[in-house]
């Protein structure tokens, strides 16, 4: 090989290496906050009270929608109406909102994924508008809530949303809605499905209702995945206390709202112990979900529809009631 060529072979490597170098020192550096056991494993601190540096750089990009911009959306299910979406000059959907609330405000700020973006909904249609209206009819003083809800938002995404955004606009209260299937590889759920339905004879997984059997397989299939990929239960506590650690030091009440499907006891179990022996305060969906069918309460491809979304509104105006003082 020519002389040359050995040169700029050697300029590339040593290219190479230093941008490995620096992402590992990134990563490195990310994950010393998180905690002093092995993040992404199952030997973690349950309880990680380590300290979060409140800085003007995310950790990982923090992606936002385009500051004013607006458009409609014509959903291809029938049963869904077409929907328009206005993004404020902040990057969110939600209506304009000065960073320094008045003195005669309580200001709630709710974190989330779709759900909370209210995919497949006008804005007025979402929970996060009907727990504002009914905290207002609730209180003489005006609440405002505010909506940081970003399509594909993850625990990691809510946890910068709260370390460089909400922590700006000095919120009384935040509510992290979270759906703890969210970090589930959905190709092995459908894999496994299919398998299972082949297996029992079965049409859709709306039938696994009707055979106890196979419901059973799939619940434990679900399980034996969480127990062998044990990243997925520390992602959302290790990024959990960093945000507790973020309202005790801010001085805010901050409250998980769970939006995911029910899991077997076992499975509960496991954030059951991550609130009672970390202080979490976390509630699940009200129990209309499972008193009515999904027909009545999501569109046809899943999506929560108004009737949810009022369920889900009126159940937060009620617990935000319940921890503040609001007056």
């Amino acid at each position: 090989m020519a002389s040359w060529k050995k040169f700029w072979v050697g300029v590339i490597a040593l290219q190479l290496l230093v941008i490995a170098y620096l992402g590992l020192q990134q990563d490195l550096l990310f994950f010393s906050t998180l905690s002093s056991g092995v993040f992404m494993g199952s030997d973690f601190e349950l309880c990680s009270r380590e300290d979060v540096k409140i800085t003007d750089e995310p950790y990982y990009p923090l992606q936002l929608y385009e500051p004013g911009d607006s458009w409609v959306e014509n959903p291809r299910y029938e049963d869904i109406p077409p929907f328009e979406v206005e993004i404020n000059s902040k990057g969110f959907r939600t209506d304009e909102f000065d960073e320094d609330p008045e003195d005669d405000v309580f200001r709630v700020v709710v974190i989330g994924d779709s759900v909370t973006f209210g995919q497949a909904l006008n804005a007025s249609d979402r929970y996060t508008e009907v727990a504002e209206e009914q905290l207002n009819e609730m209180h003489d003083k005006e609440v405002e809530v505010i909506n940081l809800g970003r399509g594909g938002a993850r625990m990691r995404s809510y946890f910068e949303l709260l370390r460089l955004k909400a922590v700006d606009y000095e919120p009384d209260f935040v509510v992290v809605s979270f759906q703890h299937h969210d970090e589930i590889s959905k190709e092995k759920t459908d894999d496994w499905l299919l398998n299972i339905l082949d297996k029992h004879d079965l049409e859709s997984e709306e039938d696994l209702k009707d055979n106890p059997a196979a419901e059973e397989e799939f619940e434990n299939k679900h399980y034996e995945y969480l127990n062998e990929v044990t990243w997925r239960d520390s992602h959302i506590r290790q990024y959990g206390n960093l945000m507790e650690n973020i309202s005790k030091e801010e001085d805010f009440e901050l409250l998980f709202y769970d939006l995911g499907p029910e899991w077997p006891q076992r499975y509960e179990n496991n954030f059951e112990q991550w609130e009672e022996e970390c202080g979490i305060d976390r509630i699940d969906t009200p129990e209309n979900f499972t008193e009515y069918s999904q027909e009545e309460w999501a569109y046809s491809n899943g999506r929560q529809n108004p009737l949810a979304n009022q369920w889900m509104g009126n159940q937060l105006a009620e617990e935000i009631t319940e921890r503040s003082d609001i007056g």
